[in-house]
């Protein structure tokens, strides 16, 4: 594996939470409006998220711009998002996203009529099968994409080789999910 591969800086966004109320506390708000420079805040362009893969310990804000479906790569838009800070346990607010967390993400984008982002459920109601989105910038795109269908196909392997009835109980649940929505 290359250098550049193990290098990638992506985060895997698996669904959205509906109530916006954490972004109107006010220690949310003096963040936002020192992060934004005292522009105002137009709640439709920003969305809390569920975050459960970081590729390393960051501070925040971090700007991406390239969003893809995690099982279906070729499904993708060009579009900037900025993580602007974080929930851990649905209370403590911070500006770093650590890795190996599942971080509440307060994501602003520039484009609250997404069709990539409709793709997304709310978390609390998101099944195993649902879609997920691997945000990264758009010039690691390719590399992001051949990484996470390297790994998903690895896992596959994994599952086949080692505990092939779950694999074949999974493959059974994914197919079913699929042919639901036909």
């Amino acid at each position: 594996m290359s250098n550049k591969m193990e290098n990638l800086k992506y985060i895997q966004l698996e669904g959205l939470e509906i109530n916006k109320n954490q972004l109107e506390r006010p220690d949310v708000q003096r963040e936002l409006l020192k992060q934004l420079e005292n522009r105002k805040i137009n709640l439709d362009y920003f969305l809390l998220g569920v975050v459960t893969h970081m590729y390393e310990d960051t501070q925040l804000p971090l700007e991406l711009d390239y969003a893809f479906q995690m099982k279906n790569s070729e499904y993708s838009e060009k579009m900037k998002f900025v993580i602007r800070g974080c929930f851990n346990y649905g209370t403590k607010f911070h500006t770093k996203l650590w890795q190996g967390y599942s971080h509440l993400a307060i994501i602003e984008i520039d484009n609250p009529n997404s069709e990539i982002l409709q793709t997304l459920k709310p978390y609390k109601f998101r099944k195993r099968w649902d879609p997920v989105l691997i945000l990264c910038n758009s010039q690691d795109s390719v590399e992001c994409k051949n990484s996470i269908n390297s790994m998903l196909k690895k896992n596959e392997i994994f599952m086949k080789e080692n505990n092939p009835e779950r694999w074949e109980i999974l493959k059974k649940e994914e197919i079913d999910y699929k042919n639901e929505f036909e």
